[in-house]
């Protein structure tokens, strides 16, 4: 796979076969940045990335200048692979080998910027719990985004947070903000 922009930009990470993810593809991640770099500047930001598997968002936000990237991943061999892909690319970072919904409730740290990307065959409800959590224990302000990659037939639009959404083949963005007072 290949880092689209920003410093690290054409660079080509290998990605093994055997890690079990379902990577974003290039195409979706184009359109994900293309988005993104009209919501924020990616300038000394602290970013965490939920469900990393390769970690590639986390790559990509620190190519275009995040300060610290967040990883967070329960299988060991994903692990394994962001931590020694972090340090090729002397990325400052904290990878967290832990299942979110066994930690959710442990988080200390907030962010910039937060993204998501959990299995596609999870119901509503496990997506709203992520939402919820995020919302409420990691978003360091309200221009704080958070972004929800899931399979396109999900949705929530009934949820206050949500000020965006954009699918791209089965792939779906929801993006998320803090509202002051909800």
């Amino acid at each position: 796979m290949k880092i689209i922009a920003g410093k690290f930009g054409g660079r080509i990470i290998n990605v093994p076969k055997k890690l079990p993810i379902r990577p974003t593809t290039s195409i979706c991640r184009h359109a994900l940045f293309n988005i993104l770099n009209n919501l924020i500047s990616f300038d000394n930001i602290k970013v965490f990335d939920i469900f990393s598997g390769s970690g590639f968002f986390g790559y990509e936000c620190a190519s275009r200048g995040a300060k610290q990237i967040d990883f967070l991943e329960k299988n060991y061999d994903c692990v394994k692979f962001i931590k020694s892909t972090s340090l090729k690319l002397e990325i400052n970072h904290t990878v967290y080998f832990k299942n979110f919904f066994n930690y959710s409730h442990n988080f200390t740290r907030t962010y910039d910027l937060v993204f998501a990307d959990p299995p596609y065959l999870f119901d509503n409800n496990k997506y709203e719990n992520i939402i919820n959590c995020i919302i409420s224990n990691c978003l360091k302000n309200n221009n704080s985004i958070f972004i929800l990659e899931h399979y396109k037939k999900n949705t929530f639009a009934q949820n206050n947070h949500l000020f965006d959404e954009r699918s791209y083949g089965d792939s779906k963005f929801s993006f998320f903000k803090k509202k002051s007072g909800i």
